[in-house]
C-alpha cells in the first residue's frame, strides 16, 4: 500500500475523532443548559404551624437526624417558646424580622433565621444559645455564598431532595467554597451523608441544634409577626 493511502486513512479517522469530539461537546452543552434552568423555590409554599416532621422531610433531612432534631425542638419550644416570641415582638429590627421571617427576604425564611441565630467568631461557626438570642444581624451573614448556593443548587429543575439541608451544612461547617466548587466530602456528584458527618464529627449537631432552634424560632414568629401567611 502506498503512503497516499495510509495518509489518507489517518486523515479520516482524525475527521472521525473530531466529529465525535464536537457531537459530545454539543451533547454535553445542552446537558448544561438544562441543568441551569432556574425554577422558583420548591418550598415556597412551606409554612411553619407546628407540622415539624413534614417540614423536615420536605427539606430532606437524613432520617437518622430528623428525631433528633424533634427531640430537641420541643426542649427548646418548652424553655424558651415564649421568650423567644417576646424577644422578636420587641426586637428593634422588628419591621425588618417581619420581611425576612415571614417570607419576604432576599431568601427564603429557613434561610434568613440563620442571620439571627447563628455566630461566626476565630473558631468559627456556631449557634447563639436560645436563652442569649436577640434578633440581632450577624456580620458573616451578609458575606455569605447562600443565595449564590440556593440559586445554584436548589432552584433548578432536578435539584437534589435534600438541598436545603446540603446547604445548611456547609453554611455551618463554613466550607461554602468547598461546597460551590464541588470538592471533596462536598462533591455533588459523589455526595454521601454517612461520609461527609463522619469528615466533620461537630456537623450532626451543629445541624441538629440549629434546626431544632429554627423551627421553634419560624413558627414562634408565623404567630407573632406573619399572621395568615
Amino acid at each position: 500500500m502506498t503512503t497516499r493511502f495510509w495518509v489518507s486513512i489517518s486523515v479520516l479517522i482524525l475527521l472521525l475523532g473530531a466529529n465525535v469530539f464536537l457531537l459530545n461537546a454539543e451533547e454535553f452543552e445542552v446537558r448544561s443548559l438544562e441543568v441551569a434552568k432556574s425554577v422558583d423555590d420548591p418550598l415556597a409554599g412551606m409554612r411553619y404551624d407546628g407540622r415539624r416532621e413534614i417540614n423536615l422531610k420536605k427539606m430532606g433531612f437524613p432520617s437518622s437526624i430528623q428525631e433528633k432534631i424533634l427531640l430537641v425542638s420541643k426542649k427548646i419550644e418548652r424553655q424558651f417558646g415564649d421568650r423567644l416570641q417576646k424577644r422578636i415582638l420587641n426586637s428593634g429590627q422588628k419591621n425588618q424580622l417581619s420581611e425576612d421571617l415571614c417570607g419576604r427576604g432576599v431568601l427564603p425564611r429557613r434561610y434568613m433565621v440563620m442571620e439571627s441565630v447563628v455566630k461566626q467568631d476565630s473558631r468559627g461557626r456556631s449557634l447563639i444559645s436560645p436563652g442569649a438570642i436577640q434578633f440581632e444581624s450577624q456580620d458573616w451573614f451578609g458575606l455569605s455564598s447562600l443565595e449564590e448556593m440556593h440559586k445554584v443548587f436548589e432552584r433548578i429543575e432536578g435539584a437534589s431532595d435534600d438541598a436545603t439541608v446540603r446547604i445548611l451544612s456547609a453554611v455551618l461547617a463554613d466550607k461554602e467554597t468547598e461546597f460551590l466548587n464541588s470538592q471533596g466530602l462536598w462533591s455533588q456528584n459523589d455526595w454521601d451523608w454517612e461520609r461527609l458527618l463522619k469528615g466533620h464529627p461537630n456537623l450532626e449537631k451543629k445541624l441538629t441544634d440549629f434546626s431544632a432552634l429554627a423551627l421553634v424560632v419560624l413558627e414562634r414568629a408565623q404567630k407573632a409577626l406573619c399572621g395568615g401567611e
